[in-house]
């Protein structure tokens, strides 16, 4: 008989957006088809026509889901401590019954779920996909936009960034005292796992399940090799959208200080797979020519990844991950991306990628880009370490594993 499994996360198809999302839709599709897990998945939609706290129950991807919805007006407390959503799961959870559950990104759907699952003596796991569980702003980016670097967090830092210190003291307490109730912690990278590791939780209770990427299809190689053969000048490509965050203010400012227009620039506009855009053809003032491209997805990704050269990865702050670093690695894409944090354990600085410090100054970029515009290495390039990047089906076999060592 199959075991039964509740998957939790914020987005899910078809509102996919974000690394973490992926992650979560690719991991339930393997436990369902290839290891024989009954599937349930509780998330959230955002419909200000409908009632608050409406429930919607569809299927994607071969997947059954529930659906809430969030109201607009909900306050910054509903997002980690939401009483409501927490009956609606209470609810779902009685009706399914489910074996284990298993919690992604939570945000807007609260933390206490967590305690009950405790008290109904059901096995829980929690996926740390950010810094959603130690810092106000998710991604430890301060009040100005910078990336704070702390490691350790201090709370009498954070009080110089947040805006109510009592509420941010309050919402730290609540969130570590329910992730206590969790069986286990699951990092995304190594990187991540030392992160919270330095901020006191058990070493024997956080593991690294480290993400996995959907690898190219057959017919990639073939795709890029056509590009190729007619392509007269270098294309980067950026999937991160404008502001500070993943850099693109760098990016602007790195092109603007290069002579040459000889390349071609494309932006993806992520944000039209939560039915909103980041279209803005005045912020890409850059001199070469600039494509803003539609967003892709899992199926549809080999065609953009085809297009480009290069990819711009120069976030400013320490990722976790990196899943499109991942996924431009698998096809013989160079990445030039920020030295630290998760983003860099899979890149060779000078072998498959340029490696920059974390930092706005733009110089570091304008270098990097000059070189490969001068050069023609990009035209046939193979990444000899593609076979390293793990796949989603070798990450679904150990959370498959761990899964079944929690409820054996």
């Amino acid at each position: 008989m199959s075991k039964r499994i509740i998957i939790v996360n914020v987005h899910f198809a078809p509102f996919s957006f974000g690394g973490a999302t992926i992650v979560a839709e690719e991991l339930a599709l393997r436990l369902q088809k290839a290891h024989d897990w009954a599937v349930l998945v509780f998330t959230v939609f955002n419909d200000p026509l409908a009632p608050p706290y409406a429930r919607r129950r569809y299927r994607a991807k071969g997947l059954d889901i529930l659906a809430v919805n969030y109201p607009h007006n909900a306050s910054s407390k509903d997002s980690y401590c939401n009483p409501q959503m927490e009956t609606s799961f209470v609810e779902v959870f009685e009706a399914f019954q489910p074996d284990v559950c298993h919690l992604h990104s939570i945000q807007n759907i609260g933390a206490g779920i967590l305690a009950f699952l405790a008290d109904k003596a059901c096995k829980s796991v929690v996926t740390l996909h950010d810094c959603w569980w130690l810092c106000d702003r998710q991604f430890m980016i301060d009040r100005d936009g910078f990336y704070c670097d702390q490691v350790k967090i201090n709370p009498e830092v954070c009080s110089y960034c947040v805006e109510n210190v009592e509420k941010s003291e309050a919402r730290l307490d609540y969130l570590t005292e329910q992730l206590k109730h969790a069986d286990l912690l699951l990092a995304p990278s190594e990187f991540q796992r030392a992160l919270y590791i330095a901020n006191g939780y058990d070493q024997t209770r956080c593991v690294t399940n480290k993400n996995g990427i959907n690898h190219p299809e057959d017919s990639y190689i073939e795709k890029r090799r056509q590009r190729l053969a007619t392509a007269e000048k270098i294309t980067f490509g950026f999937v991160g959208g404008p502001g500070r965050i993943k850099g693109s203010d760098v990016i602007v400012a790195a092109f603007n200080t290069i002579a040459s227009k000889d390349y071609q620039l494309l932006i993806v506009d992520a944000a039209a797979n939560l039915g909103s855009t980041w279209k803005n053809g005045s912020y890409w003032d850059v001199p070469g020519e600039v494509q803003e491209v539609e967003a892709y997805s899992q199926d549809s990704m080999d065609d953009f990844f085809s297009r480009i050269d290069v990819l711009l990865f120069p976030s400013q702050w320490k990722e976790s991950f990196g899943l499109v670093v991942r996924e431009a690695l698998a096809r013989d894409v160079w990445v030039i991306a920020t030295g630290e944090g998760a983003v860099a354990e899979d890149i060779r600085d000078g072998e498959n990628g340029t490696l920059l410090p974390l930092t706005e100054d733009s110089s570091y970029l304008s270098v990097a880009i000059e070189s490969l515009i001068n050069g023609d290495q990009w035209k046939g390039y193979r990444d000899r370490y593609s076979h390293n990047i793990r796949s989603f089906d070798e990450q679904a076999v150990e959370l498959n594993q761990i899964l079944h060592s929690l409820v054996s």
